[in-house]
């Protein structure tokens, strides 16, 4: 199964779960290095944890956002969101990125949304963000990059490597530049775990 055929099916395997109440699903296998646990902190909150296994590993999808917390505007969720994911370690392949995404973005929304969590509105709530999710979100390859996959949402491309990593760039659907090459349109990079980017990584190229 190619890589873009593997985001997809995870993606498809997220949206098609059934999610209980303050219960959690179990993603399909991933094949990972040892597994790990991720601790972050950002300012002022307490330290809370992200679970990557690599096997049948368990993601929460609690229905409601936490309570007693405030909400922030979606700016500030996104910063946090990309701090989030920068503190996680680095991973070895798209598919344990694409999770990372996932959990990330889980985790902030349910701390500081509005909206409870809810995939089959997901299009129409303001007060949440949620991760690219195809047919609506379709994952398409990237010319030159046959191992690079782009998520675009409504204001970002998401852009997965086959080596596990990940760069967010605002759009611009006027631009003739190649993805590659954008840099002043970055608001995130992360390396996978060999430490090579999106761009650079020679197995992205294949």
């Amino acid at each position: 199964m190619g890589s873009l055929s593997s985001l997809h099916y995870q993606a498809q395997a997220y949206a098609s779960a059934s999610f209980p109440a303050g219960g959690s699903v179990a993603t399909p296998p991933i094949t990972s290095p040892t597994p790990k646990r991720n601790a972050f902190q950002l300012p002022g909150e307490e330290t809370a944890t992200v679970s990557l296994e690599p096997a049948q590993t368990e993601v929460c999808f609690n229905q409601q956002p936490s309570r007693g917390k405030r909400s922030l505007p979606k700016r500030e969720r996104i910063e946090r969101f990309f701090a989030l994911l920068q503190r996680l370690d680095p991973v070895s392949n798209d598919l344990l990125a694409y999770q990372q995404v996932w959990q990330a973005m889980k985790q902030i929304e349910d701390e500081f949304a509005t909206d409870p969590w809810d995939l089959s509105k997901r299009l129409e709530q303001r007060g949440r963000m949620y991760p690219p999710l195809p047919p609506e979100e379709p994952f398409q390859p990237v010319e030159g990059f046959s191992g690079v996959t782009r998520m675009d949402t409504i204001g970002h491309s998401l852009f997965i490597g086959r080596n596990g990593a990940m760069e967010v760039q605002g759009k611009d659907e006027q631009s003739r530049v190649p993805y590659c090459q954008r840099r002043n349109r970055v608001r995130f990079a992360k390396p996978g775990a060999n430490g090579n980017g999106v761009w650079t990584d020679p197995i992205n190229c294949l």
